[in-house]
């Protein structure tokens, strides 16, 4: 069954890439690359470093808070293989591994944590997506997104309550090993005080700047365009996260890209590369490291 998803993922990137260049043109593609500002690409990749940092630095202070003692360095090199490991997995599940670098507090609690990580992050993007969806779409999406954030929200400050899940499951499946997992996941909620939400969350907010300016100016390293269109554009392109049919979701997040811009007047090459860009300066490279570092350490 995985055999056949995986064929049927690497079909689907193939036959959305193979749109993708067909609909633009590869020689419109390679000419606008050819004639792209290098020194855009410079100053967007300055900020690898810090979108990392920040990252890591919430990350670190989730665990913190959740009993890790760890040191940021640990922090650090979990997030980056974290990354590595994202960039072959549905929905950069593979971030997951994260928790393997930490002795002091439970595993199966700090994955708990790495799946809060994620839906802060998705809460950030959702309520920076209202710029483009109610302007394109009027007032409706800003009470949709508000409406499911809300359940975001409150689904992490009751997150303590996911033990009556096992519940949920039918008898004849339940057994002491599923209970007690339950029971673990559910203690990352002490790190999750109204508070420290709040806290999280302004760290994601602070991260998305980063990346906006990143995007803006991979965006005029092909083509002159505003900050705005990053702004509005961006948070719509990065819900392609949530859409795992493709290896690392190529091609959906290029031909969304496309469509999101057109809006903006942006020329579907530029856009494209804009987002696959992107993807390489905050994912791919970081993520490489993040796989040395793991091979480096398996083969030590």
């Amino acid at each position: 069954m995985k055999d056949k998803i995986f064929y049927i993922k690497i079909t689907l990137t193939i036959v959305l890439i193979a749109y993708l260049i067909h609909s633009i043109g590869l020689s419109k593609i390679y000419q606008t690359i050819s004639t792209g500002n290098a020194s855009y690409f410079f100053i967007a990749s300055l900020f690898i470093p810090i979108f990392v940092l920040i990252k890591t630095f919430k990350w670190h202070l989730m665990a913190r808070y959740a009993g890790a003692q760890e040191n940021f360095f640990t922090s650090l090199k979990a997030m980056l293989i974290g990354l590595g490991f994202s960039i072959f997995t549905p929905a950069r599940a593979g971030e997951i591994l994260r928790v393997k670098y930490y002795n002091s507090v439970d595993k199966i609690m700090l994955g708990g944590l790495v799946v809060v990580d994620r839906l802060i992050d998705l809460i950030t993007i959702l309520f920076l997506c209202i710029y483009f969806l109610s302007g394109q779409f009027g007032v409706l999406p800003l009470i949709l997104i508000l409406f499911i954030n809300s359940i975001l929200l409150l689904l992490l400050l009751q997150l303590k309550y996911v033990v009556y899940i096992y519940k949920l499951i039918p008898v004849k499946y339940r057994s002491d090993k599923i209970n007690n997992f339950f029971e673990k996941l559910g203690t990352c909620s002490k790190a999750l005080s109204p508070i420290n939400i709040i806290i999280f969350s302004g760290i994601s907010f602070f991260n998305w700047l980063i990346i906006t300016l990143q995007f803006y100016f991979l965006i005029n390293m092909y083509h002159s365009s505003k900050f705005e269109v990053a702004l509005a554009s961006l948070p719509v392109i990065q819900l392609t996260n949530l859409v795992p049919i493709t290896i690392a979701g190529l091609g959906v997040r290029e031909n969304l890209s496309v469509l999101v811009m057109k809006t903006y007047n942006i020329p579907n090459e530029v856009a494209a590369l804009g987002a696959f860009s992107l993807y390489m300066t905050d994912v791919l490279i970081p993520g490489i490291i993040g796989l040395i570092l793991f091979g480096s350490k398996r083969n030590g």
